[in-house]
Formats: C-alpha cells, sequence, structure tokens
C-alpha cells in the first residue's frame, strides 16, 4: 500500500458506558493492530451515557473525541458512521430504531427489545 495513502475512517459511537461498552472499546481500540489488512481506521467519535462520570471515564480511558449525554444527540450526529449499542434490552429499541432511520451501521450488544413481541 502507498504510504501516503489514508485509510478512510470508520466514526464510532459507543451508547452506554457500562461494562460491555467497555468491552467493545478495548477491541475497537485495538482492532488496528489486531488486523492490520482492515481497510478502515477506527476512530471513537463519541460515547453516550445519562451516567456522565461513567460516560467521562470511559470516554478519557478510549480516546474517544467527546462525552454526550443524550443517546439521540451522538446517534444522529454526522460524524458518526456506526452506532455501537450497549444498553440494557429495554432500551436498546429505541437507539437501534433512531440510528436505522439516521442512516447508520449499527451493532447491538444485546437483545433488540425486552420480548421478541417488543422486538417484532
Amino acid at each position: 500500500m502507498n504510504s501516503h495513502h489514508r485509510l478512510p475512517d470508520l466514526r464510532i459511537a459507543m451508547i452506554g458506558a457500562g461494562t460491555m461498552a467497555r468491552a467493545h472499546s478495548a477491541a475497537l481500540s485495538n482492532i488496528g493492530s489486531l488486523y492490520p489488512a482492515l481497510p478502515a481506521r477506527v476512530r471513537l467519535v463519541v460515547v453516550a451515557d445519562v451516567n456522565a462520570s461513567l460516560a467521562a471515564d470511559l470516554g478519557a480511558r478510549y480516546g474517544y473525541e467527546r462525552v454526550e449525554g443524550d443517546w439521540r444527540v451522538a446517534v444522529s450526529a454526522a460524524d458518526v458512521d456506526l452506532v455501537v449499542a450497549c444498553l440494557p434490552p429495554i432500551l436498546n429499541r429505541a437507539v437501534i430504531l433512531a440510528a436505522a432511520a439516521a442512516g447508520k451501521h449499527i451493532v447491538s450488544e444485546k437483545p433488540l427489545a425486552e420480548t421478541a413481541e417488543v422486538a417484532a
């Protein structure tokens, strides 16, 4: 590969800042060294959580560019390509539907909703 060629960014929004968000952030932070042939560079753009201290800690620990208290702002941001939903199932559905409506790629850590009927 030409050393002057810069890989495109895959810009990530992490929704939730709990244990699984930490696990995903750690994995995403290391993905370039694990898979050097990937055609994009992961960029941790925004972490959103209603718990400001959890979000701030996760943001600082993994180098997110910004922290947001409202997931809606993160999901609709123009500089986000992929939304990682790391919320309890009862909260995931709204995030996933909003991300899909905004044209984002989605990774859902947990089930779409609390029951199959609600998910359907």
